[in-house]
């Protein structure tokens, strides 16, 4: 199955049928979208794709059962590989 040919609605369908099958429930979920919004309606320019995919995939790694507050984060991961990318 080559999932890079589904759509959105597809692969979260598939995580979602996949979380049920393996008993996992996650309490938090991090999204590409919601930091792309978190972004949008703080009136700041919008990072490309990678930056946020990078992001959220950092905050993803390192994130403990205690985190809280994780779009924050990601927010505050994006600008800083903005700021090192110039």
């Amino acid at each position: 199955m080559n999932i890079e040919n589904l759509s959105r609605e597809e692969k979260v369908s598939l995580i979602i049928q996949l979380e049920k099958s393996l008993g996992w429930f996650p309490v938090v979920t991090l999204d590409v979208e919601d930091l792309r919004e978190r972004f949008s309606d703080q009136g700041e320019d919008v990072p490309p794709d990678w930056v946020l995919h990078r992001a959220c995939e950092y905050v993803y790694r390192k994130n403990c059962e205690e985190s809280t507050h994780l779009i924050d984060w990601a927010q505050e991961i994006a600008n800083e590989i903005l700021e090192t990318a110039k």
